[in-house]
C-alpha cells in the first residue's frame, strides 16, 4: 500500500540523468498529438525558470500528459506580476489585500499547468495534487481548470477551517490553469542568504496522487517523471543547495521545503 506522506530524496546533481520533455505553452490548444512527456522540452516561454513533466495513469486505464512550468518570480508591483496579485486578493479576501502584499514585500511566481487526454476519461473521483508543501507564511491562489480544496496535510490543519491562501491546488483531469504563490519580503530575499526574488527556489513542485482530505490515495500512478531546468532558472537560484528530487509512483517532486 502506497503511504499518504509525500518524501524528498536527496540528489547532489539534480540536471544529470534528467531527460527532457515536451511542454505546452498554456496559451494555446496544448502539445501536439505527437508530443509526449518523454519528448524533448520545446518551446518553453522565455520566462520560463522550471519546467516538469509526467504521465499519469488512473486505475481505469485513462491516461493524462502533464506538464508543470514555473515562471521566473516577479515583485509585486511588477505587470507581470498583475493576474496573480488580482488572483490572490480576491480568492484571499479577508486574509490579505493589497497593503499586505506592499508592505511585506512580496513576490509572486506563476506555475501554468497543462494536463491532456492521452487515453481515455479521467475518472472524477481521482484528483491529483498539483500545489505540493506551500511553505510556511507563502499564500496560493489558482484559476482556469485548477481548484482548491479545504483540506490540509500541515502539521496542526483542521479540513474544513483551512485559509483560502493556504489550501491545496488540485487538478480533476484535462485542462490547463495557473496558481500563484506568494512569497512576503521575497523582493529583499532573507536573511538566510537567499537573494532578492529567490524564493521561489524554496518551494516544492510537481505532481501527487495523495491529496489532503481524501482518506485514500488516489489510485493514480506516474511514469515518465522528467524535469529541467532553464538557463533563466539557474541564474535565478536553481537548484538551490537544499533542492531535492523524487520520482515515484505516487509523486513526481522537485524543489525544496523549508517548513
Amino acid at each position: 500500500m502506497r503511504g499518504t506522506i509525500l518524501t524528498f530524496a536527496v540528489v547532489a546533481v539534480l540536471l544529470a540523468g534528467c531527460g527532457p520533455a515536451s511542454a505546452p505553452d498554456t496559451t494555446d490548444s496544448g502539445p501536439g498529438t505527437t508530443e509526449s512527456p518523454t519528448e524533448p522540452f520545446t518551446g518553453l516561454p522565455d520566462d520560463a525558470v522550471l519546467a516538469l513533466a509526467a504521465t499519469a495513469t488512473a486505475g481505469n486505464g485513462a491516461v493524462l500528459d502533464i506538464w508543470l512550468v514555473v515562471r521566473s518570480p516577479q515583485p509585486f508591483d511588477a505587470d507581470e506580476a498583475a493576474d496573480a496579485r488580482a488572483t490572490t486578493t480576491t480568492w484571499c479576501e479577508g486574509e490579505i489585500d493589497d497593503s499586505v502584499i506592499s508592505d511585506q514585500g512580496y513576490s509572486f511566481t506563476t506555475v501554468d499547468v497543462t494536463a491532456r487526454a492521452a487515453d481515455g476519461e479521467w475518472p472524477a473521483d481521482a484528483p491529483l495534487g498539483v500545489s505540493l508543501a506551500l511553505n510556511a507564511g507563502s499564500t496560493i491562489a489558482a484559476d482556469g481548470a485548477l481548484r482548491q480544496i479545504n483540506a490540509s496535510a500541515e502539521e496542526g490543519a483542521v479540513t474544513g477551517s483551512i485559509p483560502h491562501c493556504r489550501q491545496p491546488v488540485v487538478l480533476d483531469g484535462a485542462g490547463a490553469g495557473s496558481f500563484y504563490i506568494g512569497i512576503p519580503g521575497d523582493i529583499d530575499g532573507d536573511g538566510d542568504g537567499t537573494p532578492p526574488l529567490g524564493g521561489w527556489t524554496k518551494q516544492p513542485y510537481g505532481v501527487n496522487a495523495n491529496v489532503a482530505g481524501n482518506a485514500e490515495p488516489s489510485d493514480a500512478t506516474f511514469t515518465n517523471c522528467i524535469m529541467h531546468v532553464t538557463a533563466l532558472g539557474i541564474e535565478q537560484g536553481a537548484p538551490a543547495e537544499s533542492w531535492t528530487q523524487d520520482f515515484a509512483d505516487a509523486f513526481c517532486a522537485v524543489g525544496s521545503r523549508q517548513g
